[in-house]
């Protein structure tokens, strides 16, 4: 069921303990470009015994992500869900019915409290596949109520004996880039699309531009928190890519040069994750960011 997918051989076994040992509630985290909700897809197949081309089209199955243009999963959302749950499910199988929450860390308080409800007293035959970046996202008394699987990044050989169509310099370079990120080192080998490898490339022409010219982009993002997220996140892979290089050509300058800016980029993260105010951190990041 996971054989065409790249996964951790870790992973993979934790996967197999679930399927063997099935809790009613999962929960997969990880950063992004870890291919979470293809991960929760197959693993959903592998539960119900279906071919994971098919899961689309069985009745039990149900998906539920982000809407387009939303930035939070709204408690009528989840009202949804729940209106699914009283239906009867058919079958004498132990697992009839799954229900995957992607991006379970971007539902808003209501939506989690109603969610809980039904995690406390799950139907018969029934199991939820949350995904989050990180367990801490969601409510303690949900994350508390599953079973949450840590994914872990790919090793560089792993990657290369998977990715064999590709010259190991193509491979090496994604690999660095996506940190062992399964998804995204398939979106930058592949030329796909894909938000995170987008803000990849969005850092790499931020740090050609002149300091007027960054403040500019910054300032304009900083209207939109998700957006000024991803510019970041795009920007601290560049440099931890910069860095590692600096680092194997034993170069102290550059390296420590690096490392303070990963530091001012990783502060300036965690400082808009906790609230503070996007455009007071975009002209702190272009004024201290000194790559």
């Amino acid at each position: 069921m996971f054989d065409k997918l790249l996964i951790h051989p870790k992973t993979l076994g934790r996967l197999e303990v679930f399927i063997a040992n099935t809790p009613n509630t999962i929960m997969l985290t990880g950063p992004k470009g870890f291919g979470k909700a293809t991960l929760a897809s197959h693993l959903a197949a592998a539960l119900l015994e279906l071919d994971v081309e098919k899961l689309a089209d069985y009745p039990y199955f149900h998906s539920l992500d982000l809407l387009k243009d939303k930035k939070e999963i709204s408690i009528e959302q989840i009202r949804e869900v729940i209106k699914l749950l009283s239906l009867q499910v058919p079958g004498k199988n132990e697992i009839r019915r799954v229900i995957v929450i992607n991006n379970a860390g971007l539902m808003t308080t209501e939506a989690q409290n109603a969610l809980l409800k039904t995690l406390e007293e799950p139907p018969k035959g029934t199991v939820y596949i949350l995904t989050s970046e990180r367990k801490n996202k969601v409510l303690p008394t949900i994350a508390s109520r599953a079973s949450v699987l840590e994914l872990l990044p790919v090793s560089l050989i792993q990657t290369e004996e998977y990715f064999n169509g590709f010259s190991s310099i193509e491979v090496n370079r994604a690999w660095v880039l996506a940190q062992g990120a399964p998804a995204l080192i398939q979106s930058l080998l592949n030329d796909e699309q894909d938000e995170l490898k987008e803000s990849i490339e969005q850092a790499k022409k931020f740090l050609l531009q002149k300091p007027y010219e960054r403040l500019l982009e910054l300032d304009a993002l900083s209207k939109d928190k998700r957006e000024l997220q991803n510019l970041i996140e795009g920007l601290m892979r560049v440099v931890r890519a910069l860095y590692r290089s600096s680092a194997q050509k034993k170069d102290a300058k550059l390296t420590k040069k690096f490392s303070v800016a990963l530091r001012e980029l990783s502060q300036a993260s965690d400082r808009i994750e906790a609230n503070a105010a996007p455009r007071l951190e975009a002209i702190a990041l272009t004024l201290n960011l000194n790559i």
